[in-house]
């Protein structure tokens, strides 16, 4: 589990000291309306988040990464992959804090992850999903070359699926 490096972020895989600050930030509610469904989630979930990826980097080579920008300490967002449905399937997931919206970090930060999707997991095709009324995760998915894949009811809104296949990546 090593850190990626973009033009402007480092990534790093989610480790024990981050998960008070992906609390915090998993609480702010524009973060939580979609990602968490609008619901407070207590620090346990996040530590549990922390981990299934720990799990998962061991598994599959991938899992989820803390996002800051270089040279900075607060974290600005996170992304990697998760084990979503049942039976579970890898999907794509990213989030920003507020204050970072609108820069272009979550296209940078999740090309970074789905590279490390096709490179390092082997994954032939890289699926996510958002809240059908998240129109700025829709226009992310847009940005990566992520194709709509139908939908599906969700536990609070339809949800919307995208898949982007190895052969339509761009590196």
């Amino acid at each position: 589990m090593t850190a990626i490096e973009t033009a402007r972020l480092v990534l790093r895989p989610l480790a024990a000291e981050d998960v008070d600050a992906l609390h915090g930030m998993i609480q702010v509610e524009p973060v939580r309306r979609y990602l968490c469904d609008g619901e407070l989630l207590p620090r346990a979930s996040v530590e549990g988040w922390r981990a299934a990826s720990e799990a998962l980097f061991r598994r599959a080579g991938v899992g989820l990464w803390c996002v800051r920008e270089r040279g900075r300490e607060p974290l600005v967002g996170f992304t990697g992959f998760a084990e979503f449905y049942e039976p579970p399937a890898l999907e794509l997931i990213f989030a920003l804090a507020p204050s970072c919206w609108g820069r272009g970090y979550a296209v940078e930060m999740a090309r970074a992850a789905i590279a490390q999707g096709f490179t390092r997991a082997g994954l032939t095709t890289i699926r996510a999903s958002t809240d059908e009324p998240n129109a700025a995760s829709i226009r992310v998915m847009a940005r990566l070359g992520m194709l709509a894949a139908g939908g599906s009811p969700g536990p609070k809104w339809r949800q919307l699926h995208y898949e982007l296949p190895r052969a339509r990546w761009r590196r």
